[in-house]
């Protein structure tokens, strides 16, 4: 493989991975207009107007902070809804790298980029180094958890417990059974 093929394969996958991603805020949209429906709001526009504009992180904390209005959670229950969140902003973070990142390396394999980010002192440079199989497990972690917003969405909003429809996974992470 050529050092322009093995690039132009991640960035194939940077692509695929910001698709993958989109639908995750969109399962995420839906579950905050589903649990909003179930509220009493009529009009799913409402809803929609909302959220049009929220980034992913915000999606992610209004979907947590209705949760807790909507439901009262056992402490096993709400770990759940924690580790789903707190996966959530781990891909976020890789997420930004990625988009907001500059990848000019045209390294076989192993493509070379860095983000400039602001810190108290000014400025820091970090370089990151990514794999196809890093970019593949983020695809997969982005499938996983578009699933698993909407499952704890419609098991709640059906009044079916997260423990019964959840399982702790050899990873530490929770999933579907």
């Amino acid at each position: 493989m050529t050092n322009k093929e093995t690039k132009s394969n991640h960035f194939e996958k940077f692509g695929e991975f910001a698709i993958k991603f989109e639908w995750i805020n969109s399962s995420i949209t839906f579950s905050i207009s589903q649990l909003l429906r179930e509220n009493g709001l009529r009009d799913n526009r409402f809803a929609h107007a909302l959220t049009a504009d929220l980034g992913a992180d915000s999606l992610r904390s209004t979907w947590v902070s209705l949760l807790a209005i909507a439901f009262t959670l056992e402490e096993k229950e709400l770990k759940i809804v924690k580790d789903i969140s707190a996966r959530y902003i781990k891909l976020i973070e890789h997420r930004n790298t990625l988009v907001h990142g500059l990848w000019p390396n045209e390294k076989t394999e192993i493509i070379l980029g860095h983000k400039t980010h602001r810190t108290k002192k000014g400025v820091d440079y970090r370089s990151h180094d990514l794999t196809l199989e890093q970019l593949e497990s983020f695809i997969k972690e982005a499938d996983i958890l578009g699933i698993l917003f909407f499952r704890a969405t419609i098991c709640l909003i059906n009044g079916h417990s997260l423990l019964k429809n959840f399982v702790l996974g050899v990873n530490g992470h929770y999933g579907a059974p």
